[in-house]
């Protein structure tokens, strides 16, 4: 997707007359991308707690399975892309986060668990605001024979733009 490609996205998502609708272009633009799903998160504060505790994001998805929602709500706090989203602001590759060592086992048991629902191989692209407010849009490819390295190589730099175009654009809604 190039700069053509962007200014229609633009364009589409600037004529959007709810979140709802602006999401499901946001899906559109991934899926032409050759990500099978998207999802977008926004917290007007803080995500950690005094105590350190993380606080869960209100996970707002595109084409997840049925039900997935229902034990993810035990791990929402411990999603471990999440919590990779405050070591920088670069996009992250889920597979090097899964490959870590260090990982609190309910961190590990929250990437499991969405691998065995097919949501294995994602991109997280963090926003950091003002104030410790955080978004975060995620692209993720659903069990396929298709080329994770590749796809994402050919897309990171695409989703960056997507993500911020994305939040920029819905803010001012």
């Amino acid at each position: 997707m190039g700069a053509y490609a962007l200014d229609v996205y633009d364009e589409k998502l600037g004529k959007a007359e709810s979140f709802d609708e602006a999401l499901d272009f946001l899906s559109d633009f991934t899926e032409d991308m050759g990500y099978t799903q998207v999802l977008y998160a926004y917290q007007p504060f803080s995500p950690r707690l005094p105590d350190g505790d993380w606080i869960p994001l209100k996970l707002n998805v595109r084409n997840f399975p049925a039900g997935w929602e229902r034990e993810w709500e035990a791990f929402g706090s411990f999603d471990p892309y999440y919590r990779a989203c405050f070591e920088g602001t670069l996009p992250i590759d889920w597979t090097d986060i899964q490959g870590r060592e260090h990982l609190h086992p309910l961190e590990r048991q929250a990437w499991r668990y969405l691998a065995d629902m097919g949501l294995g191989n994602g991109c997280t692209i963090p926003v950091h605001l003002p104030g410790g407010r955080f978004a975060v849009v995620s692209a993720i490819l659903e069990r396929s024979d298709r080329d994770w390295e590749g796809l994402l190589d050919d897309t990171r730099d695409t989703l960056f733009q997507l993500t911020h175009l994305f939040h920029e654009t819905i803010q001012k809604k």
